[in-house]
């Protein structure tokens, strides 16, 4: 892509990995919210359930900036741009994708309301209340997420408000590329966690061992801020980008 530098091409190839299971997951199982479909928390569990993405990290403290991963011979990275803790005070309509014959990840860019949109992005407007790691500058900003084509957003909107304060893993997605500004989330939503009036995270979106595991390095956001103050480490992938190398 023109213009990037190597580090942000090396960030946008792993993210692509793992979207993919993502991309399979609401395709098919055509998750949506609002109306008779589920909620926010279950279609994101659906989906979540159904994908086959990878993930080259065990805690959340291993999302944090100073965790930087090579891929190859590329440059370091950590794998989120930012780490926020905030709230959803909007949402508004995005895109819709079609997608020859229905049954592929992918798509190419439509208007949100095409009827023949086989899935459709959302952008929620979030208020910054703090930034644990990395570096975000603005109060507001646009984040994505991507769900079937039945999407209500005035329902997508009651549920994301009613999760209070919650701890973003910000990055950039390709799914939303048609709008730079917009932000995706690390895993496509799964790790979307809600924050306690005491600083813990909860993760709805995964199963119990999945948020043990997680949250074993780190289950509060303060424990995050400490974390986030130790030394850069580098953790090197195989061409993959699965597995850790020694």
């Amino acid at each position: 892509m023109a213009g990037e530098t190597r580090k942000q091409s090396w960030r946008r190839r792993w993210t692509g990995i793992a979207s993919i299971g993502g991309f399979v997951g609401f395709v098919v199982s055509g998750c949506g919210v609002g109306g008779n479909g589920p909620g926010l928390v279950e279609a994101m569990q659906t989906r979540h359930a159904s994908a086959a993405s990878v993930r080259p990290f065990d805690s959340l403290d291993d999302l944090l900036s100073n965790r930087e991963y090579q891929l190859a011979d590329g440059s370091p990275a950590p794998l989120t741009e930012a780490v926020v803790t905030g709230e959803f005070v909007e949402v508004r309509h995005g895109r819709g994708f079609l997608v020859d014959g229905r049954d592929a990840p992918g798509g190419t860019v439509t208007q949100f309301d095409d009827p023949h949109a086989v899935w459709r992005t959302v952008h929620g407007r979030f208020r910054v209340g703090s930034v644990v790691s990395g570096r975000l500058d603005a109060p507001t900003i646009e984040v994505g997420f991507a769900f079937g084509a039945d999407v209500e957003t005035g329902q997508l909107e009651q549920d994301l408000k009613k999760l209070g304060q919650v701890l973003l893993f910000l990055n950039r997605s390709a799914v939303f590329s048609y709008a730079p500004e917009v932000y995706g989330t690390l895993m496509d939503g799964a790790l979307l966690a809600t924050v306690g009036p005491d600083g813990r995270i909860t993760l709805p979106v995964l199963d119990q061992e999945e948020r043990r595991e997680l949250l074993a390095g780190a289950g509060t956001v303060d424990e995050l801020r400490q974390a986030a103050r130790l030394p850069v480490r580098l953790v090197r992938l195989d061409p993959s980008g699965a597995a850790v190398l020694p």
